[in-house]
């Protein structure tokens, strides 16, 4: 999946890619890297503030475990950079709207099934 949307990022919808658009699957990934690399910090240092926001409406998140919890809330917040990470190459990749809605759906179906995976 990493690599379709990498793919699909980078090339302009024919086979050339282009430079600026490998410039801004860099940034991506740096600041995919810089987020993850202040969670491991955070959780490390045990300061593991709620440093991802969580959206009020998620009840997912509801639960006292995901709070009291180191290791749920270091799951949790490294589970919401990785989907921002992955949201953020959707919306920039390179195809057609009926393809970017696929690849939201997919996507969703399977971050949704990972954290049903680590969920207390």
């Amino acid at each position: 999946m990493m690599q379709r949307l990498t793919t699909a990022l980078i090339t302009s919808g024919e086979s050339d890619a282009d430079f600026s658009r490998f410039a801004e699957v860099a940034s991506i990934q740096q600041n995919y890297l810089s987020q993850m690399g202040g969670l491991w910090v955070e959780t490390l240092m045990g300061s593991a503030a709620e440093s991802q926001k969580v959206d009020k409406s998620d009840r997912r998140f509801a639960g006292v475990q995901w709070k009291r919890s180191p290791y749920h809330n270091f799951l949790k917040s490294a589970y919401l950079v990785n989907t921002r990470y992955i949201n953020d190459l959707i919306e920039r990749a390179a195809v057609d709207e009926k393809t970017r809605g696929r690849l939201r759906f997919f996507a969703r179906q399977i971050l949704d099934a990972k954290l049903a995976a680590i969920s207390p």
